[in-house]
């Protein structure tokens, strides 16, 4: 199952979208609980990445990553990731970031959170630890940490 768009122009190519390995829509379709994606039908959930960020005459990003997610009880939940980027124009320039974190459903719509994560930039290399606005990190090793409770309405 696979949902993209992309856009062409001189400044490169951009693709979003999300693919799904068939494993997926067979998990859900088989969900004794009818629950959603990852249901509790099945505990355990792994899965492996590479995407190559690559524009013309400018950067070229291969990512390589993977992770896990388990449902240690139907309301507790851990998972966990790890991934490599490495610049395809100097080898020198890389960052490993890994994170993991912890849920647990206090109802259907309402759950509490812990996480933790850090990145490790090598030469000029700036990933970022967050996705709400710090894409971008300085050098070295970044940690961070959140807790949080998250309500769906």
């Amino acid at each position: 199952m696979e949902a993209w768009v992309g856009i062409d122009g001189g400044f490169g190519t951009v693709k979003a979208g999300v693919q799904l390995p068939p494993l997926v829509p067979s998990l859900i379709a088989s969900d004794p609980c009818s629950a959603s994606y990852f249901g509790s039908g099945v505990p355990i959930h792994t899965g492996a990445v590479f995407v190559n960020y690559k524009v013309a005459g400018s950067f070229d990003s291969r990512v390589y990553g993977g992770g896990l997610s388990y449902r240690f009880t139907p309301v507790t939940n851990v998972d966990a990731g790890v991934w490599h980027t490495s610049d395809g124009n100097d080898t020198n320039d890389h960052s490993n970031m890994a994170a993991t974190g912890l849920t647990y459903s206090l109802s259907k719509a309402t759950l509490l959170y812990g996480q933790c994560g850090f990145v490790d930039n090598r030469g000029k290399m700036n990933t970022g630890l967050s996705t709400n606005g710090a894409l971008f990190g300085a050098a070295g090793t970044t940690l961070g940490s959140a807790v949080g409770i998250r309500h769906l309405f």
